[in-house]
């Protein structure tokens, strides 16, 4: 079994309503155990077991937004 880590992915407008959506589209993919949004950050953080930057980015083409770029947990701030 695979080990689940951490990936956090900057989102362009993300708001409640957008987040509800990406939500909604990666609950359906396996592997994923948590997902966290920071709205007033603009960041998804997502506990999973690989990178799931393709399906994230497709799911905010879907909910209406652009998918910025993947962001390392140090460039965070704490």
């Amino acid at each position: 079994m695979a080990k689940v880590r951490s990936f956090y992915y900057l989102i362009d407008h993300l708001d409640a309503n957008i987040a509800a959506d990406i939500r909604s589209a990666l609950d359906t993919i396996s592997g994923i155990e948590s997902i966290n949004m920071r709205l007033n950050e603009n960041i998804i953080e997502v506990h999973s077991q690989r990178d799931v930057e393709e399906q994230l980015t497709m799911a905010c083409i879907v909910a209406g937004t652009t998918f910025r770029t993947k962001v390392k947990k140090k460039d965070l701030s704490a």
